[in-house]
């Protein structure tokens, strides 16, 4: 899978398709997509934060970026929670555990949430196109990855009870808390969603947007359950992607170089911008 990808996404194809088609729309689909990504991450992360501990939008900032650099290395950012509890004194660090819970899962039930109303809609607007019968045969293959599921579910919610055993009644005790992270969430998934729509649009022109859109929250469906090294988020949506778009006209060269640009401003930038804070502030955690 990675051969292959390196295959069709080589320096050279990359930078060619970008300088052939540089314009200041690419530009801003680029940089500003990927700044309402991070600022709804970071500002949702605010919010829970400081549902225990008051932080300012800067600390949010630096601990949104900081703890993402150092859990790239983990299966599905799981090294997240260990991370961002360090900011924080020793007694509230259960709380702050489980709100940062709170924000990963709220991403997940969104991005789920958008899969299978996709899938839905596929095989009731389009039961007999392509891409409806591959999504079957894919979804298929996926199921051999359920015991993994199953695990990593289990193994999860065990470590939040074993942290949380003094503070369960905190799970169910505000619905606003999970409104709100669901809402940051939601507004995060369309600014990546539709980046994604956007330069697919602005690289192939293609007719059926409803359908590319489709496409793509069954994308984001698939890759979430798979469990993964985060650096490796490229590699997994770009074998994902290439398989979901094969039956609508959309070249896999250009699926694979558009995920790699989304990679590049999305995850890259945001980990080089994370260990430039750990390096120039000398974290020291308490």
């Amino acid at each position: 899978m990675l051969y292959y990808l390196y295959e069709h996404t080589q320096n050279q194809q990359l930078t060619n398709l970008f300088q052939q088609n540089f314009s200041i729309f690419l530009i801003s689909v680029l940089m500003v997509f990927s700044f309402l990504n991070w600022y709804f991450e970071i500002y949702k992360w605010k919010y829970l934060a400081s549902d225990v501990q008051s932080i300012s939008q800067k600390q949010a900032y630096r601990q949104s970026l900081i703890s993402f650099s150092i859990s790239l290395l983990t299966p599905n950012r799981f090294g997240e929670y260990g991370v961002k509890v360090l900011f924080f004194p020793k007694e509230i660090r259960k709380k702050i555990f489980f709100v940062s819970l709170i924000g990963n899962i709220s991403q997940l039930i969104i991005t789920l949430f958008m899969g299978v109303s996709g899938i839905i809609f596929l095989v009731l607007t389009f039961p007999n196109q392509n891409l409806t019968r591959k999504l079957l045969s894919i979804i298929e293959f996926f199921t051999a990855y359920k015991t993994v599921f199953s695990i990593v579910l289990i193994s999860t919610t065990l470590i939040a009870l074993y942290f949380l055993k003094t503070d369960k009644k905190q799970l169910w005790q505000g619905k606003d808390i999970w409104l709100r992270s669901l809402n940051f969430s939601l507004l995060r998934y369309m600014a990546f969603s539709f980046q994604f729509l956007l330069l697919l649009q602005y690289f192939g022109n293609y007719k059926n947007l409803l359908l590319t859109y489709v496409a793509i929250t069954i994308i984001y469906f698939l890759s979430s359950l798979i469990p993964m090294l985060s650096f490796l988020d490229w590699a997994v949506k770009g074998s994902v992607a290439v398989k979901v778009f094969a039956d609508l006209g959309v070249s896999a060269n250009l699926v694979l170089n558009v995920v790699a640009l989304m990679w590049i401003v999305n995850f890259a930038i945001p980990f080089l911008v994370g260990m430039f804070l750990i390096w120039k502030t000398k974290i020291k955690f308490k």
